[in-house]
This record gives C-alpha cells, structure tokens and sequence, in this order.
C-alpha cells in the first residue's frame, strides 16, 4: 500500500534566511521582472506595429517574447513576494501548478528557438523558396505544434509527480516548486521516475540542443559561396540566436541531464534560466538586429507625434477615435501583407495635413467620414474572409479515394503472396493469441514481465490486423483502393499500435534491468500498480505520437492523382500524392517517427549493456537465463527497430524497396514474436504444456 499523502503545503527555504540579503534580493530581482516585462513587451508592440518586420523570424520572435513572459511570471512574481514574506508556503495544488506552467512554457521556449532555427535555415540555404516553404499556414502549424509540445512534455512531468505520496517533512530547499526538489520529499522509491524524467526532461534539453547547433553549423558552411555582404548579415541574426540558445539550454541540460539529485548550486542556476535569460532575449535581439532598432526608432517617434497631436486640440479636430482609427488604419497593410489580401483602402490622414481637402468641413462631415472609414475596413476584412481566394480553389480536396498499387503487378504473383501471407497471418493470430491466453490462465507465469509479454501479443495481433487483412484482399482484387478516411484511420492505426510496442519494450528493458541489477527490490518496485500504469503510459504515448501524425496530415489538400506505390497507407507515399508543399511535414514525421525509432532503440540497447556489465557478479546459471531472457528481447528489438529506422530515419522520400520492408515488420516480425518467446523460454513451453494436457483433459472427460 502507498503512504497516504499527509502533506498540505510545502515550505520554500529561499535564498538566504538573512531579511537583510533577502531585502536586496526584492530590490534585484524586482527591477530585473520590471525589465523582463517591459523588453519583451515592447518588442511584442515593435513587430505588431510595424510593417518592416512581417517577416516569419519576427513572427516567431514575438512569439518566443510572449512565451518568455509567461516563463518568468511562473516563478518570478511568488520569488519576489516571498523575499518579504517571513514563511515561504504554496500550497500542494499551487506546487503543482507551477511545476506544471513551468515545464509548459519552458517546453514551448525549446520548440521555438529549434522553429527559428529551421527558420534560419530555410532562409539562408534555400533563399528562393523561402516564401513558399515559410507561407502564413505553415508559420501557425509550427508555433501551434510548439504550444502542443510543451504541453504534452509538461503533462508527463505532471503525470509522474502527482500521485507521489508525500507525508513529511514538507520543506524544499529552492525557491520555486521543481520535480527534483519534489522527488526528495516523496516517501516511496522515485528511481524509475527520476529516470523518465531524465529522459523526458534531460535528454529533450541535450537533444534540442544538439539539433539547433548541428542546423547552425549547417547554416555556416553554406553561407561559404555567400558574399562578404550576406555572410555578415547572416553571422549577425544567427549569432543572436546561438547566444540565445547557449544561455538557455546550457542551465537546463546541467539541472535535468543528471541523476536524480539536487546540488547547492542548483538555486543559482535556476535563477539565471528562469530570470536572467527572458531579460536578455529581448536586449540581445534589439542590440544585434538593425531592423528591430530602426522599429523601435519609428514607433517612438511615431507615438511622440500622437501624443503630440492629442496635446493640441486646434491641431487635431479628430479627438480619440481619431487616434483609434489611425492606430486600426496604419496596422492595415500589416495585417493584409500577413493575410495575402489586396488592399483596397487608402490610410485616413489627419485633416492639417491636407488642408486643402478640408476647407471648410464641420464636425458632422468629419463624423460620417469616420464611420465610412470604419465600415469600409470592417467590410474589406469581412470580404475577404467570406471569398475563397483562387489559389486555396485550386488546392481543393478533389480525391475521395486512394489506390495502392500493391506489392506485384502479376495475377501468378499476387495469387503465390496471398498463399504465403495468409498462413503467416494466421500464425500470427494463433501464437499471439496462444501468449495472451497462457499468460491468463497460468498460475506460473503471474511476474511482470509475462504481464508484460501479454500485452506485447496482443498489440502484434491488433498492429498486424490493421495492414495483413487488407493486403490479402487486395492481392485478389484487381482495383485496390480505400477511401480517404480508411487511409487515415489505417495511418492511425499503424502508428498508435506501433508506438504502443516500442514503448512496450523499453517497459519491459527496463523490468529486465530491476530484476537482474535490482533482484532484491524486484517485487516492491516492480509492483501490480506501477505495471498498470507503465502499460497505460505506453498506450497514452502511442496515441499522442499518432494523433500527431493525423493533424498534419488531415490538412493536407490532395487533388490528384491519387495512386500510391504502396499496399498500405503510410505518411511518406501519402506526402507524394499532396498538393501543396510538405518539406515542412516531412521534417516532423523525421522528428516524431525517425529520431524516436533511433532514441527508443538506443535506450534498449544500453540497459542491455547495464545489464551484461551487472552479469559479471551473477553465477554461471544465473548468467545462462539471463542471457537467455535478454536475448529473447534482443532479438524482438532488432527486428522490429532496424526497418522502421531505415524507413523513417530519413528525408522524406519513397524508395521501391520500402514496401518489402515493410512486409518484414508488418507481416513477419508479428509472426516471429510468440516463436522467439516460446523457443527461448522455458517457463513458457512448460505453461503452454500444461494449458494444452489440460484442454486434452477434459475433452477426455466428455
């Protein structure tokens, strides 16, 4: 049973318990959250207002100011009331709350700076199509995509630390509610959760930053054939970024890419990612970008000469709507050049500067030019929204239906494959279903790595069944189509199931890792409840992997044609068939699909080294089933890792050889799972012996 939960709140030690270096401290850190507001509110204003900066890198400038805003208000505005306050308490749902904002928007902050550094990217490497590959759309999903990943890495730090039992002592050494500091004062084991949290916290960090200095380095060797001129610009804007980058991921990947422990130092490091790095965003971009100085140049000289205007009255007939209208009037072209809308309206000047207009026009002439002024904006915006523009008509969604053009082209052929997949399929339904059974019904087989093993069978049934049943009937049909929302439902599907066994088989490394490196704690660590929850976290995380893959793939228009070279629908031959540009997709499937193949298998294989290194202490026949147990496991990884890595490990692009590939781990290696679990494992043979004598038994018995 869990220690119930006794605590209510949790006491923060702060800095020092000195009032008079704490009164400094308020006095700091208070001018330093005033700074951070106020700079990055004014570049938000800056890019809003002026038509200079409408290019997609100010667009997601904005975007990083607006989240380093609301970074810092997580943490900053409780710090600097509690350097007044002699008890530093927040409550357990306060706690969570921010822990919860803080990896949000610090989540959101890494995804923007790798979207500006793709952003750079485009730019430099591939000028001429910036425009193209950079459209409004593509801007939004990004930024949008960014928010959706700092919230689901948020979500899973949560998950983790809320059901903790937490009942004393209730007193954390920092200044703000962290998952490190929360691991310590959890009276269970937080082992495997610290862990995960390296892994979701540390190892996002490191390869976040890995990623956007490898796209700097890549910027840096094509701006070689770049004149003198273009190189200095291009040095300029990425040195920004790069500083940017460096000050925020250096203290990040020091605090979470490490065991699960905290350090004096820990506090002072948090103090410069959670304060110091939001105020020098906008500094650093403002000092080193001449085009943001020159905004910000304009704008006070542009809202000195409003003020002025407002201050003379006999100057300015046009009282605050006047200001209102001018403010709404002059952001026009802005809005229009970011929506692709023609203008159609010209800017309202005020009447002293063209006096010759205005002779000798009263109050009421000048009111119901106003009002002519505001219906003729509203009614542009509102036409242009209602009107489908030519270009989005051409890219309607014409195709209803897609066809595969199979694995063959010959009838002797397909006839050969659907006598060889059918049985194949058919095994695959029996062993797996076999496994599932046994493990059900025999006492032998209750630990949790046949829970485990029960639930990996019955994923390779459900993963086989969304491709094989539909290969076999097309093999017999001459036309092999599918509808637009099966094809979709298929790459659902195929995904959600796929991802639910790999994170299947890094659990079940990982119960292979406590019960050889950690015998003695095997059952209090490896218990009933937190089996439950390993497998519901893998189902959660294959449905989050494929529901990403659905929304950027829902919105792609296709108009034609609509054959693909393949016999099942997955995203890379779904891409060659959109019209529209879909580098950007490309890249995500790349991100979502390959680097978690590749990640995912490298974790598998270094518990396994952890594990063969810790044999080294074992007897001889402890080492034999060991290594029997684990090979078992290798064995399934390897065949089920390496082709999804050769497929999505790469640019998005389609080979003739992917479709036997895929036969492999869509057809076979759901077939070779049971046979490699019940060849190599003894416990199971004899389970399997038993469930069968006992079915003989009592046919006899009839």
């Amino acid at each position: 049973m869990p220690s119930p939960c006794n605590v209510t709140e949790f006491i923060f030690l702060g800095f020092s318990p000195n009032p008079q270096v704490q009164r400094v401290c308020f006095v700091i850190f208070l001018l330093l959250y005033a700074a951070i507001l106020l700079g990055n509110f004014l570049l938000i204003l800056t890019v809003m207002s002026s038509t200079n900066l409408g290019s997609p890198m100010y667009f997601f400038l904005s975007s990083l100011s607006l989240v380093e805003i609301c970074y810092s208000s997580t943490t900053a505005p409780k710090l600097i009331s509690d350097l007044l306050a002699e008890r530093k308490a927040i409550s357990v749902g306060g706690c969570m709350a921010q822990l919860f904002f803080l990896h949000f928007f610090g989540g959101i902050e890494m995804f923007v700076l790798t979207v500006m550094a793709y952003d750079r990217y485009v730019a430099i490497c591939k000028p001429l199509h910036y425009t193209t590959i950079m459209s409004r759309q593509v801007c939004a999903v990004l930024v949008g995509t960014a928010w959706a990943g700092g919230f689901m890495h948020s979500f899973a730090q949560i998950l983790l630390i809320f059901r903790l039992p937490f009942c004393g002592p209730n007193v954390i050494d920092h200044y703000f509610c962290d998952v490190l500091p929360l691991l310590k004062l959890a009276c269970s084991d937080t082992f495997f959760i610290g862990l995960l949290i390296v892994a979701n916290g540390g190892t996002l960090s490191v390869i976040s930053f890995v990623v956007l200095l490898a796209s700097y380095v890549v910027i840096l060797v094509h701006l070689r054939t770049r004149s003198s001129e273009g190189r200095r610009k291009a040095l300029s804007t990425c040195a920004s970024h790069v500083t940017v980058v460096t000050l925020f991921f250096a203290p990040c990947v020091f605090i979470y890419l490490r065991p699960s422990a905290t350090l004096p130092g820990d506090k002072l490091v948090a103090v410069f990612y959670t304060v110091i790095t939001p105020l020098l965003n906008p500094v650093i971009y403002s000092l080193r970008n001449a085009e943001v100085k020159k905004a910000m140049r304009n704008l006070r000289i542009g809202t000195a000469k409003l003020l002025t205007m407002t201050a003379e009255g006999s100057s300015c007939p046009w009282t605050g709507s006047c200001i209102r209208l001018r403010v709404w009037v002059g952001k026009t072209p802005q809005l229009l050049a970011f929506l692709k809308l023609k203008p159609r309206i010209k800017q309202l000047d005020p009447p002293h500067s063209r006096p010759h207009l205005y002779p000798t026009e009263t109050a009421v002439a000048l009111g119901q030019r106003r009002k002519r002024a505001r219906c003729s904006i509203s009614g542009l915006l509102l036409s242009n929204m209602q009107q489908p523009s030519t270009e989005s008509m051409a890219r309607a969604n014409n195709v209803t239906e897609i066809m595969f053009t199979g694995l063959f082209q010959g009838a002797e052929v397909q006839r050969a494959c659907f006598v060889l997949f059918l049985p194949v399929y058919l095994a695959t339904l029996a062993g797996n279903g076999l496994i599932v059974l046994t493990v059900s019904v025999s006492e032998s087989l209750r630990s949790p790595m046949y829970f485990f093993l029960g639930y990996l069978s019955l994923v390779e049934i459900c993963y086989s069944s969304t491709v094989v049943p539909k290969l076999l009937t097309d093999l017999l049909v001459k036309v092999k189509t599918i509808s637009l929302q099966g094809c979709l439902l298929q790459i659902f599907c195929l995904h959600f199931f796929a991802v639910v066994e790999t994170l299947l088989l890094v659990v079940m490394a990982y119960d292979r890792y406590v019960a050889i490196c950690r015998p003695l704690h095997y059952m209090t660590i490896m218990r009933h409840q937190l089996c439950r929850g390993l497998v519901t976290g893998s189902w959660l995380g294959g449905f989050f992997h494929s529901i990403i893959q659905i929304l950027i793939t829902i919105p792609l228009p296709f108009c034609g044609p609509n054959v693909i070279d393949h016999y099942f629908c997955d995203l890379q031959p779904l891409f060659k068939l959109a019209c529209a540009n879909t580098f950007v997709e490309g890249d995500i499937v790349l991100v979502n699909s390959g680097l978690f193949s590749i990640f995912s298998f490298l974790i598998l294989l270094c518990s396994y080294v952890v594990i063969l290194v810790s044999l080294r202490n074992h007897s001889a026949e402890g080492r034999r089933k060991a290594l029997s147990t684990c090979a078992s496991h290798l064995m399934v990884v390897i065949l089920f890792f390496g082709p999804a890595t050769f497929l999505y490990l790469r640019p998005s692009s389609t080979y003739t050889e992917d479709k036997l590939v895929a036969v492999f781990f869509t057809v076979f290696t759901p077939m070779l799972n049971p046979i490699i679990y019940t060849l190599r494992n003894a416990e199971v043979k004899i389970a399997m012996r038993r469930l069968w004598g006992r079915k003989a038994n009592s046919e006899v018995g009839k």
